[in-house]
């Protein structure tokens, strides 16, 4: 008998400019969920709005991130150097905001748009497909 495989759902989620916090809270996200890939569901990350800081405290893959808000992912290393991690699977955008000590993976095209500041203090920003700078 052969098993009907659905396909994943493609989630648009927000920061929330409201209660910005950690990534894991789900109160941190509109809607109120905490996005990372699965079988299930595919999550487009969009942080265009409120320039606080967004903890990233644990690993997690995204399909996409469109990051123009001028904030601060910020790792939370209580878990150890590394402990916490991103993953872009699709397009990462990003056009201003400071990672820090966060280690962020594009698997996608990274593109960098736009004349505002971004910056690495510590962390990691690797590129394993194309990259544009406008």
């Amino acid at each position: 008998m052969a098993v009907a495989r659905l396909a994943a759902q493609n989630v648009e989620v927000s920061v929330n400019i409201g209660n910005i916090g950690k990534w894991s809270s789900p109160a941190s996200w509109v809607p109120s969920l905490v996005p990372s890939d699965t079988a299930a569901a595919r999550y487009a990350v969009v942080w265009n709005t409120h320039p606080g800081v967004l903890t990233l405290d644990g690993t997690y893959t995204v399909t996409s991130l469109l990051w123009t808000s001028g904030g601060t992912l910020a790792a939370n290393t209580s878990g150890g150097t590394g402990s916490a991690r991103l993953t872009v699977m699709g397009p990462l955008q990003w056009s201003h905001g400071v990672l820090d000590n966060a280690i962020v993976t594009s698997k996608g095209a990274l593109h960098w748009v736009g004349s505002g500041s971004r910056q690495i203090l510590g962390g990691s920003l690797a590129i394993d497909g194309a990259a544009r700078l406008d």
